[in-house]
């Protein structure tokens, strides 16, 4: 009789601890998703920024999907070097900062905007560059890894922030 209710405890015991687990899961996830869903297109934003930093205009050029080899007839190497180059329109990248645009970065706008941010699309992203005194909107495509200078601050030019 001493073992009465032991085994609706050990039940409860190990629903507790199911539940816990889950609530843990649901929480990393939910935590990667917010700051590492993008960590691979922001890695690729920073390489070019080094690579301009190292004056390696070719690897740079290379990483909007251009190369010498197949240059872009929208973008020749000539063009990326007025824009990127040394006595370029925005020399200054290299000293660059990285940042989100398209919100204030709050909490509850995030979440009425379903913590989809309007700065992250499903096929690519699109992040402000302060270059000195100038704020440069540039998309970086998630399939390819192609950066671009994107047409509008955020993914769908609709939301008014």
């Amino acid at each position: 009789m001493s073992d009465y209710g032991a085994e609706d405890e050990r039940r409860e015991s190990r629903r507790r601890k199911i539940v816990l687990v889950a609530l843990a899961l649901f929480v990393c996830l939910f935590v990667w998703w917010m700051f590492f869903r993008n960590w691979s297109e922001e890695r690729q934003l920073k390489e070019f920024l080094e690579a301009l930093k190292a004056k390696d205009y070719q690897k740079g050029y290379a990483m909007w999907g251009c190369n010498s080899g197949s240059p872009c007839a929208s973008y020749p190497y000539e063009k990326f070097l007025e824009d990127w180059g040394p006595e370029g329109r925005y020399k200054g990248a290299s000293t660059a900062t990285i940042e989100r645009s398209g919100h204030t970065g709050s909490a509850a706008r995030r979440f009425l905007l379903k913590f989809k941010p309007p700065d992250d699309c499903s096929a690519s992203i699109i992040r402000i560059l302060h270059i000195d005194k100038v704020d440069l909107t540039l998309i970086v495509n998630r399939e390819d890894g192609v950066i671009g200078f994107s047409p509008w601050p955020v993914c769908d030019p609709r939301v008014r922030f």
